[in-house]
């Protein structure tokens, strides 16, 4: 199974005071994911919240910003049909094969061959935003994972292990906080946050995510 089913945008931020702008972007990210009950970081944001209540002091500050999103949303309501927010999501049948993309939940059928009809509606769609690339995988070793971010426009390269964590979804969470983290440092007003397979991230970054231990 595929830890990075799909890639979609996360979060477009809006203008708001800098100091609550990593916490409206967590809420735009918890929001979208909520809607759809068969992604699996929606579940391991259930799970990581579930853990949290039993053991408050269990990866204190590691993502705070996201699961204080995802229990404001589940506290608030049930979400339904008229609050599901546009969800762009570019599901490739290969690493480079024909993609099929999901438009505010109807179906386009692409006849690219490679990654460019993704990265040209990604151009077309969103070209006021600044594009940030995450992923998590595991390592040679199966008991680590590791994470990167990469940002072309900000020249953002960013990888490293996670020895606290074992879990490659958490890991893909953790890729998504950091890139949040940087949206805030660096001030970006509009971003877009795409999930990337590890693949297409050697491809665009030029790089592996190589074991070093984040503490």
């Amino acid at each position: 199974m595929r830890s990075t089913p799909v890639m979609a945008l996360h979060a477009e931020a809006f203008v708001y005071p800098s100091a609550l702008r990593i916490e409206q972007m967590a809420n735009d990210f918890v929001l979208k994911h909520f809607t759809l009950n068969f992604d699996p970081i929606r579940r391991e944001l259930i799970n990581w919240s579930a853990l949290l209540r039993l053991y408050p002091n269990w990866n204190r500050g590691l993502v705070p910003p996201l699961i204080k999103a995802y229990r404001w949303v589940t506290s608030l309501r049930e979400l339904c049909m008229s609050d599901r927010l546009a969800c762009y999501s570019l599901k490739p049948a290969q690493i480079f094969g024909s993609p099929e993309i999901l438009i505010n939940g109807h179906f386009n059928k692409a006849s690219a061959n490679n990654q460019q009809y993704f990265l040209d509606l990604l151009r077309t769609n969103f070209s006021h935003c600044t594009e940030f690339y995450t992923d998590g995988s595991l390592f040679h070793d199966p008991v680590r994972v590791g994470y990167g971010v990469f940002c072309p426009k900000l020249n953002i390269s960013e990888k490293g292990a996670l020895c606290m964590l074992s879990n490659i979804f958490m890991a893909e969470i953790f890729a998504i906080y950091r890139a949040l983290s940087l949206c805030q440092s660096f001030y970006v007003v509009n971003v877009v946050i795409l999930r990337t397979p590890k693949q297409l991230l050697e491809v665009y970054a030029g790089w592996d995510i190589q074991p070093a231990c984040i503490r």
